[in-house]
């Protein structure tokens, strides 16, 4: 087999292949390929192995845009099971804060909303006692890129101070914002945005809560200028706002 880096439907739609001609033997056993020993190509990595060094099958994250097991190295296999095993850490670590405010947990399940994918940000659908609102519930572990300071009790008031004040039309609010010191997470509940993003809309999404490569697996079409104009306007009275109230803002989403 030859030729430029292939993408097998939309399994591979998040890594580029390897070229075949760029590889003449396993990257992980060190096999020459010929007649007999042929190429494969991790789903996950998109590197190049033997048969017998892909012989393991995962699930992979949600941004490959499939559902079902499909050929990985070694390496990507241990990665995508310890993956699985923190996942289920933020479902007891969903629990385990929740108990402690008037939310309870809709669903058991992660939800493969958003661009980052579990374990690295996770989706919960709560309710609030006594109310039929729908929101979301995000657990994100603090790392060490975390641009506010996590390690003292002011620091962590500080986090939930900015989520939870930032109070404006055209800033989605925050219903609660908490630092689950012992479990290292920050948990943010959010009523449910029924409309969707603005990418959403650029894509024409149908339903905002689909994971992201089946949202915007087609093209998108731009945004009539009357919209670009009233949509830059708000984005920006809405930095404007920020800034005045000394709220930091390192990452814009939409």
């Amino acid at each position: 087999m030859s030729g430029p880096a292939r993408r097998r439907g939309s399994i591979a739609a998040s890594v580029e292949w390897v070229a075949d001609s760029a590889v003449d033997h396993c990257e992980q056993c060190s096999a020459s390929f010929g007649l007999i020993t042929r190429k494969h190509h991790c789903r996950k990595c998109g590197h190049i192995f033997c048969s017998k060094c892909t012989g393991y099958k995962a699930v992979l994250p949600p941004q490959f845009g499939s559902t079902e097991p499909q050929r990985v190295c070694q390496n990507c296999y241990q990665e995508l099971q310890s993956s699985r095993v923190n996942l289920q850490e933020f479902v007891l670590d969903a629990q385990y804060y929740l108990r402690s405010v008037p939310f309870s947990l809709k669903s058991q399940n992660v939800l493969l909303m958003g661009s980052r994918s579990p374990p690295e940000k996770c989706y919960f659908h709560v309710e609030e006692s006594d109310h039929e609102l729908e929101m979301f519930m995000v657990l994100t572990k603090a790392g060490d890129s975390c641009v506010l300071p996590t390690n003292s009790s002011s620091g962590r008031r500080v986090i939930s101070t900015i989520l939870t004040q930032m109070q404006h039309p055209y800033i989605y609010p925050c219903v609660r914002a908490d630092f689950i010191q012992e479990k290292n997470t920050i948990a943010v509940i959010r009523p449910a945005c029924t409309k969707g993003s603005l990418k959403d809309l650029i894509y024409k999404a149908r339903d905002s809560k689909l994971p992201c490569a089946e949202k915007y697996r087609e093209a998108g079409a731009p945004l009539p200028e009357k919209q670009i104009a009233l949509f830059g306007r708000q984005i920006l009275e809405a930095l404007l706002f920020m800034e005045k109230k000394h709220m930091p803002y390192f990452d814009l989403h939409t």
